[in-house]
């Protein structure tokens, strides 16, 4: 699946904007923590959090310095490909690639899994998802308008 910032009324330059937003509404999505999740466990982490966190793979930093953030560090004319395994302890397992200059998100075409991604028992896929993030952030861009 593919969606064109475009055909849906945003600009490229918003491309980011809703993966963020659909990172963040699948991490609320998965309600708590699984397993060892619990001892990364943040309850009430902002959206600038998660995607910090998926940006940098947060859940798996080992070393005493943060990671790279894998967005920041990607030339804004190439693909970004980010992943959110489990983020701040919440199973996700879900991720996406997008162009912040073509406007484009590339996601899954398949239904989501409620045993293998905890955001699936609110959004039965990607699309629904990414759906959602677009919704959210079109109404925050009208606010905005005034």
């Amino acid at each position: 699946m593919i969606i064109k910032m475009e055909d849906v009324g945003l600009k490229p330059e918003h491309t980011e904007a809703v993966v963020k937003r659909a990172m963040f509404l699948a991490y609320c999505a998965c309600g708590g923590t699984e397993g060892m999740g619990v001892f990364k466990a943040r309850p009430g982490a902002s959206e600038d959090e998660v995607w910090k966190n998926v940006c940098t793979e947060g859940d798996y930093q080992f070393g005493p310095e943060p990671n790279p953030d894998k967005v920041a560090s990607i030339p804004v004319e190439m693909d970004c490909s980010i992943y959110g395994d489990y983020v701040f302890g919440r199973m996700m397992k879900t991720g996406f690639m997008f162009n912040r200059v073509q406007g484009t998100i590339t996601g899954r075409d398949e239904a989501a899994r409620t045993s293998y991604q905890a955001w699936a028992r609110k959004y039965k896929s990607h699309k629904e998802l990414l759906d959602a993030a677009l919704a959210c952030v079109k109404e925050e861009l009208h606010e905005r308008s005034g």
